[in-house]
């Protein structure tokens, strides 16, 4: 500085400017799945900051958030020296599989053996969990229903993004009771001269009968208790069918044995 007098002086002021601020933000996975959640922690090279996340005007050096979408997060950070650095993040939220499942059988008799296939697209892996305590790991399992009742199936699939969903369909499979086939032939042991045998029924849960006798004529009944007279000898499988009022059956068969007589003059 000179003044008027000719007369001059000196003076210098040292301005130090701080270091810009490095921010770097660490993120416990880019890519979650829906109904997860996500920390993103911010790392700058400087302490004294001021932190601003969107969307959520949070203030903290480190958030949790559990996005439903897609989303973009930016930080904004200011030192106590005024500097300021800005930075984004996105976030991808990939959705649940949607499963789907389909079975050969809902509705039959017990013993049932039922074909389940997964349907889920982009399946990486399923786990199907089934009421009487059995799971199976297979995309498309045969599970045997040997007990009457009403049975409930799960299934839970991780896709090829490796998300997790589950789904259970309750009373999915009804197994309905067999009924059981017996029944008594008198005799089992006749003679040609007398080839008359009488079948008296012993079915239990039985609503419906069909029997078939064996012989070369094809005789056949839907009597409860019959008989039929043979009119030849040898060995004859007489077949007892019965049914319930489900539909289900069963089947009992018995020898019978028709002699010769020899007649002596």
């Amino acid at each position: 500085v000179t003044d008027n007098r000719g007369c001059s002086t000196t003076n210098s002021i040292v301005i130090t400017s701080p270091p810009p601020i490095n921010l770097a933000v660490t993120i416990s996975s880019p890519k979650i799945c829906y109904g997860n959640s996500v920390t993103l922690s911010a790392n700058p090279n400087t302490n004294n900051i001021n932190y601003l996340w969107l969307p959520g005007n949070q203030t903290t050096k480190s958030i949790t958030d559990t996005p439903t979408s897609t989303t973009n997060y930016s930080l904004s950070v200011i030192s106590n020296k005024g500097c300021r650095a800005d930075t984004a993040i996105t976030i991808y939220v990939n959705p649940l599989p949607n499963i789907t499942f389909t079975a050969s059988d809902t509705n039959g008799c017990a013993p049932l053996c039922v074909l389940f296939t997964n349907t889920t697209p982009n399946t990486n892996k399923c786990v199907w969990q089934f009421e009487t305590g059995t799971t199976v790991s297979a995309n498309q399992p045969t599970f045997c229903y040997n007990s009457t009742g009403i049975y409930g199936v799960t299934l839970s699939v991780t896709d090829n993004n490796g998300c997790v969903n589950t789904i259970t369909k309750n009373n999915y499979i009804t197994i309905h009771p067999s009924p059981l086939a017996n029944f008594i032939a008198t005799p089992k042991q006749a003679s040609i001269t007398n080839p008359v045998v009488s079948f008296t029924d012993l079915s239990v849960n039985a609503f419906g009968w069909q029997w078939k006798f064996g012989d070369d004529n094809n005789s056949q009944s839907t009597q409860q208790n019959t008989s039929i007279s043979y009119s030849d000898t040898g060995y004859f499988s007489a077949q007892l069918i019965v049914i319930n009022e489900f539909g289900c059956s069963d089947t009992a068969i018995q020898l019978i044995y028709i002699q010769p007589e020899f007649i002596i003059f």
